[in-house]
């Protein structure tokens, strides 16, 4: 198959097949939010890797926390660079964020 390099091209039917399932399951949680929403007062907590040490001795997991630990930081440091609040490429911190 794709991962043992025979079928190449069945690498981007996988990708089209995933982006399609993960869409369908997007819809289904869409709808239920929707039909959820008079009765939720509160959303449930987001999902969270556990934080045992064994996670870590997988590394498929493993590369799956670190995926998303440095999205996430990727995505903070975006939002607040969009704002002005980081620092500039120098490293010296802008007006904004210290003033005189």
């Amino acid at each position: 198959m794709a991962w043992s390099g025979k079928r190449p091209e069945a690498g981007e039917w996988i990708q089209w097949e995933l982006s399609r399932r993960l869409s369908a399951a997007n819809d289904v949680l869409n709808g239920l939010r929707d039909a959820a929403r008079p009765v939720l007062f509160r959303w449930p907590p987001k999902f969270n890797f556990p934080p045992h040490a064994d996670t870590f001795r997988h590394p498929e997991i493993s590369r799956l926390i670190f995926i998303t630990r440095y999205e996430s930081f990727t995505g903070g440091h975006r939002r607040l660079r969009n704002c002005g609040l980081s620092h500039g490429m120098s490293g010296s911190p802008r007006a904004s964020v210290y003033p005189p």
